[in-house]
């Protein structure tokens, strides 16, 4: 049972809750249920860190902070060439303090406005030039007008595409990987601009939300082998699949004795087409001809916080339906997220929502926008 997985969680949350009919809650509602506690666990806990990266306007002091971030753990300037360690101040430190521009030396996050303040205002904006040529999605090698005024290694921008790269020659970036910090890859036509990320911030992250439930049609697959052939499935269509979701063979339970929730998981490896795609390890049951399945994606966090999760998702559901047992399951999401943050947390972690120096709480209060009820 591995509780990182939306499908494992929605069949927990019935077991425990007694209505696997689904007559209280859609499926819908359920995951509903799980991206709500897994938001307020990740602001609690400020567990779920990543990079981001910006690039520099000159004369600009204020950037828009990507929509998924809470807040950062730290920030460089020109990571490669000079390496500058931008430090936090307050928001009311920053503004008191007169524009100038030059080398940012502190930063401040605006967390009303979602923006980053800097001073000084970058002097200069970041480095950029041109592609040559066009570029599908899968190349890992881009060629461009020249790479002078790049860092030997970074991130660049095309169009809506972040692309990190670890090396570079006169006219290439090399070693380069797709589709960064929830990016997707995209083909790029020649002579598009091709922008230097010279800010890279580590960052405090919402977790993505588990919305995968895919069972349409029917699948077959031979034992020891990793091919997966379907019926009337769409998997390479809309990115209705994708690489590195799970696969499993039989279907959500639906009554108190069902016993077709899928024993063993196996990740996906590619996708060829709408009704055929490879599994990363060979299946191992018993071959099937035309079974039922299901496709479900992967939550953020590590599976050893997933009983946290699941209990945070059965407060919700017994607050919706005003139940008195509501007040003892919260007090038990509250005990475990403490003994998670304990083990999870770096000793140098610092609370996202409070300023250097405030005493530590359990931090704010549950985030409205992504919860079908707010009771905490």
């Amino acid at each position: 049972m591995d509780l990182s997985l939306a499908a494992v969680r929605v069949q927990q949350f019935r077991r425990r809750f007694a209505e696997l009919s689904a007559t209280q809650f859609s499926n819908r509602q359920v995951l509903q249920f799980c991206h709500a506690a897994e938001m307020d666990f990740a602001r609690r806990t400020a567990s779920l860190t990543d990079a981001r990266s910006l690039a520099t306007v000159a004369n600009q002091q204020k950037y828009d902070l990507p929509e998924d971030v809470l807040g950062l753990k730290n920030l460089t300037f020109d990571p490669v060439n000079q390496h500058q360690k931008v430090w936090e101040v307050s928001e009311q430190q920053i503004v008191q303090v007169p524009y100038r521009t030059g080398t940012p030396d502190w930063y401040a996050l605006m967390q009303a406005q979602r923006q980053l303040m800097l001073h000084p205002a970058p002097s200069a904006a970041a480095a950029t030039t041109t592609l040559t040529g066009d570029h599908t999605i899968s190349v890992t090698t881009l060629t461009v007008a020249a790479t002078t005024s790049f860092g030997s290694r970074g991130r660049v921008k095309i169009d809506d595409e972040i692309i990190s790269y670890t090396a570079t020659t006169a006219t290439t970036l090399t070693g380069c990987l797709r589709g960064q910090e929830g990016t997707v890859a995209a083909t790029h036509a020649g002579a598009a601009t091709v922008t230097w990320q010279n800010l890279e911030a580590q960052c405090f992250v919402k977790p993505k939300p588990l919305t995968k439930l895919y069972a349409a049609g029917t699948i077959a697959v031979t034992t020891v082998t990793k091919t997966v052939t379907g019926t009337s499935t769409v998997w390479n269509t809309g990115n209705t699949v994708a690489v590195g979701d799970w696969f499993g063979v039989g279907s959500l339970e639906t009554t108190p004795t069902g016993a077709t929730f899928p024993l063993v998981w196996y990740k996906i490896d590619s996708i060829a087409s709408d009704t055929s795609l490879t599994l990363e390890l060979a299946y191992r049951e018993a071959t099937e001809t035309a079974g039922s399945y299901l496709i479900t994606d992967q939550s953020s966090f590590p599976e050893d916080v997933g009983e946290c999760i699941l209990v945070g998702m059965l407060s919700l559901g017994l607050f919706a339906v005003r139940s008195p047992l509501y007040t003892v399951k919260k007090a038990e999401y509250l005990e475990l997220v403490q003994s998670g943050r304990t083990s999870l947390m770096p000793d140098d972690w610092l609370p996202v929502n409070r300023p250097r120096g405030a005493a530590e709480s359990l931090g704010p209060e549950f985030d409205n926008d992504y919860a079908p009820v707010a009771p905490w």
